[in-house]
């Protein structure tokens, strides 16, 4: 039933009585198309990272 939820599915199914508030969700901030993103890989989702020997 939940595999490969999509980030859109996800957002459908809030219920806004039941939050107490209205969702509101933006797409132009992320690349992808939430109906082709799976949850756990928006979630899951590993940072990219660059290395420095510097300090702060």
């Amino acid at each position: 039933m939940y595999d490969n939820a999509s980030l859109s599915r996800l957002f459908s199914s809030f219920n806004p009585n039941l939050l107490m508030s209205t969702t509101y969700y933006r797409t132009d901030l992320y690349q992808e198309q939430v109906e082709k993103v799976p949850v756990t890989n928006f979630f899951g989702s590993v940072m990219k990272m660059i290395h420095t020997d510097s300090t702060y």
